[in-house]
């Protein structure tokens, strides 16, 4: 009874190391997959030159985990596309807990791009190198100590686009895909103010912020705008976009003030943001609905599958309690089928292996043995003197002669330890004939009824309903961010294993696989020379995996050594004792060799 109350806390146990796990690398900072290092604080200052430039300062703090020797990365996206970067100097100091420059600053020197430094790699000195075609920045540094600034200096030729009333500067200062999250960002924006101008929020100075939720912006009468964010995930951005008089720009180039004339933005800006804005939020809305939908979808099917576990899962006290015992569970069946049985139904090359000792034992299959006594060969010829027990035996027995002729390639014999070669050259052939095997099992196995058909139907809903939400994570991934995908893939994968223990066995199969653990402790646990030389129990033993009978089994009753370590099996126990192993490792690799060129081909 001790025994049983252990089983039936396993899928319990499973379930909630599962939901751990997953639960676990939900919670986990998607910044610690990426990088060693975090970036705690990051300063922006974009001076807007008068001829349409902007001269940018970025410093940013970060903190490293002791690394020899490190790769950042910065990103410069979002500018007109005639727009030119130039980065004029990078540099960087240790810096205190307070994040204020503890020290002098060092500067970097500048190293022609090589393209293979995208995958790894970088010059052997500390050096920065400027990526033009994907827009990066790398820097190369090595012996960085736990908390240092480092500082960029730019400019962006091009970066205002002039129009009729007014000019317009978008500026993406945190891309997408950083390998850290950038905490406590600001960006400043400095604007040219004229000297007889004033600056008039929502009159002539726009200025609109894109990406978190929780990042604000604010306009100071200097013609200065603060954006600021708390923080920036790898999965997200951050965009300013700043409107203010084209009259400002007071040393603009003819060209660039009459690309866009006929353009005016003060008139539509302002609604297609404020529009921006709203569909934002509608879309945020709809997020929300969609996360508490599939999290919710996610938790009732997590508790449907508890309480199907609950009518289901649970397996019925057997009237078998013994924990030891020598005989076989049930003699009516062929081993394949205990198999089976013992295996929840799942197809195993084992069952074959075990059906072929069985022929041995009984006849049906004769062995060929070498000069020196040893078995070799299986001889594929039918004894017309053995004869099979039952109806469902003869079917079983065909199949295996099927089976194995198809592994002889015709031939009358099959070598013990040749049958991967017919899998490699035949391989489709092969897996044919195997699958024909084990369907020809299922055909004998299903008229006994071992398996509860109500806890069938429901493993079945419940595991179908595990891989519909496991689907839909994965599409949320994309769409919802990747903490509810994993919520979702957790309660997914507790509710797979929840399904895999629903199914139970019936009354008269759990009882068979009572006895079957019964005999499978005593052949590990207990004495077996006193019944050493009994073949059936060799072919169980094999069965349930207690490789220690069968090598008692043929050290114990082997024939004496016709050479130096060469016993020659002299009993049917010690016959099939020494072809177990043998068959098992033959048909083992004829698999493995006929799905790797199945593959292949």
């Amino acid at each position: 009874m001790r025994q049983r109350s252990r089983h039936s806390l396993l899928p319990l146990a499973a379930l909630g190391a599962a939901v751990l796990a997953l639960l676990w690398v939900a919670v986990a900072p998607i910044a610690a997959w990426a990088a060693d290092y975090r970036c705690t604080e990051v300063d922006l200052v974009a001076q807007v030159q008068t001829d349409g430039s902007v001269s940018v300062v970025d410093q940013r703090i970060f903190e490293f985990d002791g690394a020899e020797r490190e790769t950042l990365k910065w990103l410069y996206e979002g500018f007109p596309e005639d727009a030119a970067l130039v980065v004029e100097r990078v540099r960087m100091a240790p810096a205190n807990a307070e994040g204020a420059v503890d020290g002098e600053w060092v500067d970097l020197s500048e190293a022609t791009f090589q393209l293979p430094w995208r995958s790894g790699g970088g010059p052997e000195s500390d050096a920065w190198a400027y990526d033009r075609f994907q827009h990066r920045l790398y820097a190369f540094v090595g012996h960085l100590p736990s908390r240092v600034v480092f500082e960029v200096a730019y400019r962006v030729e091009g970066a205002v686009v002039a129009y009729d009333d007014a000019a317009d500067f978008q500026w993406l200062y945190v891309p997408r895909d950083y390998a850290v999250a950038l905490d406590n960002v600001t960006a400043e924006v400095v604007l040219p103010l004229a000297a007889d101008d004033t600056v008039r929020a929502e009159d002539n100075v726009y200025a609109w912020g894109h990406g978190p939720a929780d990042g604000s912006v604010s306009i100071a009468l200097d013609g200065s705008i603060t954006f600021t964010d708390p923080e920036v995930e790898p999965t997200q951005f951050a965009e300013a976009r700043v409107l203010f008089p084209v009259d400002w720009l007071t040393n603009l180039s003819d060209e660039a003030r009459l690309a866009n004339q006929g353009n005016p933005q003060y008139s539509w800006t302002p609604r297609y943001e404020a529009e921006w804005v709203d569909r934002d939020t509608y879309r945020t809305i709809i997020r929300l609905r969609l996360i508490i939908g599939l999290l919710g979808l996610a938790a009732v099917v997590l508790v449907g599958a508890l309480l199907v576990y609950r009518r289901w899962g649970r397996e019925r006290p057997p009237a078998f309690t013994d924990d030891y015992g020598d005989e076989v569970p049930d003699a009516r069946l062929a081993p394949a089928v205990m198999g089976r049985l013992w295996r929840w139904n799942h197809e195993s090359p084992d069952d074959v292996v075990a059906t072929v000792l069985d022929m041995v034992r009984r006849g049906a299959l004769t062995v060929r043995r070498d000069d020196d006594g040893r078995p070799a060969a299986l001889v594929l010829l039918p004894d017309l003197g053995a004869r099979t027990t039952a109806r469902a035996e003869a079917v079983l027995d065909g199949a295996t002669l099927r089976l194995l002729r198809t592994l002889a390639a015709g031939a009358e014999e099959l070598s013990v330890g040749a049958a991967a070669a017919f899998a490699r050259t035949h391989p489709s052939e092969f897996l044919q004939a195997e699958q024909a095997w084990q369907l020809s099992l299922t055909a004998l196995v299903e008229p006994y009824c071992f398996f509860d058909r109500g806890s069938r139907r429901a493993q079945r809903v419940v595991l179908l309903a595990a891989a519909l939400v496991a689907l839909l994570a994965i599409v949320s991934f994309f769409a919802l961010g990747w903490l509810p995908a994993l919520l979702a893939l957790a309660a997914a994968g507790a509710t797979a294993v929840l399904g895999n223990y629903t199914m139970r066995r019936s009354v008269e199969g759990n009882n068979i696989v009572a006895r079957a653990k019964a005999l499978r402790n005593w052949l590990r646990d207990g004495d077996v020379r006193a019944e050493i030389d009994r073949p059936e129990l060799v072919i169980y033993a094999y069965l349930f995996g207690v490789s220690e009978y069968g090598e008692e089994v043929g050290s114990t009753v082997s024939g004496q050594p016709v050479a130096a370590g060469i016993l020659v099996p002299a009993t049917m126990a010690a016959t099939l004792a020494y072809l177990a192993p043998r068959l098992s490792r033959t048909l083992g690799d004829a698999l493995r060799a006929a799905h790797h060129r199945a593959e292949v081909s």
